[in-house]
């Protein structure tokens, strides 16, 4: 992925949201209060974040981070911009 320049991608927009990951909801249940900063990183095709494309839960190894310019997803690399 690194060799793609970001100018050229089409632009995807993500935030992070509460969890709605069945396991770690499960896990709130047994343990109030463990899961309160699990978040997704939602992946959404317009800037108003109304249209979403993908989500990824709180124990993926591949989610997005904070300095994320670029996300893999659907087999296609996309260009990142954080919404906040």
């Amino acid at each position: 992925m690194s060799s793609l320049k970001t100018g050229s991608l089409l632009t995807v927009f993500a935030r992070r949201e509460p969890t709605k990951n069945a396991e770690a909801l499960a896990l709130g249940k047994i343990f109030p209060g463990s899961t309160a900063k699990m978040t997704d990183v939602v992946i959404y095709r317009d800037s108003a974040c109304t249209n979403v494309m993908g989500r990824f839960p709180p124990h993926h190894s591949g989610r997005p981070r904070r300095k994320s310019k670029k996300v893999n997803l659907s087999c296609w690399v996309w260009r990142l911009q954080w919404k906040h």
